[in-house]
């Protein structure tokens, strides 16, 4: 048996005879959740690099959302469009976005802020997803579900 010394690595043990070990690879199964991780990230941060920080203000579902959350952030008060809620309207998502209005008055900080932490919490998905896949199916389960969540356009 040959043996490929980029891949193995002899060491002596105590009474003298040599024992192969494996040299870890950056690409274990174990591992390579970190890699999808990695990777999403990097995919979603080049977007916001493409896209811009700013929302398209032609985009009336994110120009709401962030109007509504100026609105609670000033009064109190959870509305959508300055009108009174509807079905349509996550409350969770415009108090999520309320924050970021209170912590700081820059238009441009709160943007980044807030897109920085969707980024943050895609890549949260990704990850929990994978624990939910590995749980009920295994690894290769949970890293095939990772990896189609990672390339996702609506995730992206």
């Amino acid at each position: 048996m040959r043996m490929r010394h980029d891949r193995m690595n002899v060491r002596a043990r105590e009474d003298g005879e040599a024992s192969v070990v494996r040299v870890r690879s950056l690409f274990r199964e174990d591992r390579l959740i970190w890699w999808l991780l990695a990777i999403a990230a990097l995919i979603r941060m080049a977007a916001l690099f493409e896209k811009g920080v700013f929302f398209d203000p032609n985009f009336d579902d994110a120009v709401g959302y962030m109007d509504s959350a100026r609105i609670l952030a000033a009064t109190g008060r959870l509305t959508f469009y300055g009108t009174e809620l509807s079905a349509w309207v996550m409350p969770g998502f415009v108090a999520f976005l309320a924050v970021f209005h209170l912590v700081t008055g820059n238009v441009f900080a709160q943007f980044l802020a807030v897109k920085l932490s969707i980024i943050l919490m895609s890549v949260a998905s990704i990850y929990a997803l994978y624990l939910l896949g590995e749980r009920i199916g295994g690894t290769r389960v949970g890293l095939v579900s990772a990896a189609l969540l990672t390339l996702s356009l609506p995730q992206i």
